[in-house]
């Protein structure tokens, strides 16, 4: 069956929730699964973004990329797909526009099973990467999970260093926090960015903990 073009708006969507979220909230499932849909009315397309993540310790990023794009070859006559380039810590997004009056309900599900193949490649305990970076002339190491949540940071400078826990509710630095998630890029793309081992940051970790308390900025 096809989703035609004529369709009311409500009865694209709630066609489109039957589909991707048949036992619930459509939101729920795309905060679950990495994943937004939603239908442009003016054009009449469905738009469908789709976060990806692959550990760059434990797997080649680009070529396990390349085979989960590969899976959406069945839509490539009807859709539009755009693939941005891999992240250096393995995250991609994936963005589909598609045309309602030419996809089908059984494409549909075809997607959204590709969603779930794709979601549950990404392990959960393998989440966690660590790298080295630079944040305004300050050396930076950093922990932090697959969607870049940090949960860890120690920033040294001129003046010593700072040492973030954003784990411990007690020690949470949310002005630190939206500094270091709002500047995702520039972290990820400084000339100095490297990926290190844990066991190095717990080492530089360790090291910071026992020279001084520190405080916040």
């Amino acid at each position: 069956m096809e989703l035609a073009a004529t369709d009311d708006v409500t009865t694209v969507v709630q066609r489109i929730t039957s589909i991707f979220a048949p036992a619930g909230d459509f939101d729920q499932f795309s905060e679950e699964y990495g994943f937004s849909g939603d239908y442009d009315t003016e054009n009449k397309v469905i738009q469908f973004r789709i976060n990806t993540f692959v550990n760059p310790y434990t797997q080649d990023v680009t070529s396990v990329y390349r085979k989960r794009l590969s899976r959406l070859d069945f839509l490539k006559r009807i859709a539009t797909i755009e693939a941005y380039e891999p992240s250096r810590l393995g995250s991609m997004q994936i963005k589909l526009t598609i045309p309602v009056a030419n996809v089908t309900d059984e494409q549909l599900k075809r997607l959204k099973d590709v969603i779930f193949q794709m979601h549950s490649e990404q392990v959960p305990n393998e989440s966690l990467v660590w790298f080295k970076s630079e944040y305004n002339d300050d050396v930076c190491y950093f922990e932090g999970n697959m969607w870049w949540y940090p949960s860890r940071a120690v920033i040294m400078g001129e003046d010593g260093y700072e040492r973030y826990d954003f784990s411990d509710e007690s020690k949470f630095d949310m002005a630190m926090w939206d500094i270091v998630t709002g500047d995702y890029d520039q972290l990820e793309y400084s000339d100095s960015f490297e990926l290190i081992s844990s066991e190095t940051f717990q080492d530089i970790w360790n090291k910071t903990e026992k020279e001084h308390e520190p405080e916040p900025w």
